[in-house]
């Protein structure tokens, strides 16, 4: 073969590949692409994994799979495992001394958010949410504490707050106990402390 040829072979061959790799995804594809993708948006990752997978054994070189399933392995490495290793987790850490005088419920959570990621270096997060249009710049407490894990403190607080704190997936979940008034919530409390 003379170089000419070969030259005009190799470059017909190039423009094949690359044809065949610019085409657009089949509809199938594109349905398992759009529904990775919503499932990921939603927080569903093990229904986006599912379709990245899929689209993934159809066509290995499918660059928008690739990516999500790189992502999604990155999501699940850093994701709680569920509410109750966050409980637990959160639950290791010894609060050596926390002491809220007349302090609003918002500033007293902000306290124990900041404790938490203090106290395990960074690698923890108590992430506190209570329903909007709840009074927690109108409630005060007052509460000393010492030596007690982070998960009691929690519920001491709520006790004296008169709230009911729950450990969920992402984060801790306050809301007023059912009949209580935020009036009636400055109580003085002294917790025992760990000899």
């Amino acid at each position: 073969m003379k170089p000419l040829q070969i030259a005009v072979c190799t470059l017909v061959l190039s423009l094949a590949s690359t044809v065949r790799a610019a085409a657009p995804p089949s509809p199938e594809i594109q349905q398992l692409l759009v529904d990775g993708q919503t499932a990921y948006m939603k927080g569903d990752l093990a229904k986006a994994k599912g379709a990245f997978e899929m689209v993934y054994e159809i066509d290995p070189r499918n660059t928008v799979a690739i990516g999500f399933l790189k992502q999604i392995k990155i999501a699940q490495e850093n994701q709680p495992k569920g509410p109750a290793s966050q409980e637990k987790a959160l639950g290791a850490i010894i609060i050596p001394k926390v002491e809220f005088r007349d302090a609003t419920l918002r500033e007293a959570l902000d306290v124990l958010r900041k404790k938490a990621s203090e106290l395990s270096n960074g690698k923890l997060s108590a992430n506190f949410v209570v329903p909007s249009g709840e009074p927690t710049d109108s409630i005060r407490v007052t509460l000393s504490l010492q030596s007690i894990p982070f998960n009691d403190a929690v519920h001491y607080l709520g006790k004296v707050a008169n709230f009911e704190f729950s450990f969920e997936k992402y984060a801790i979940v306050g809301k007023p106990i059912a009949g209580t008034t935020a009036a009636a919530t400055t109580t003085p409390t002294q917790a025992p402390s760990a000899q």
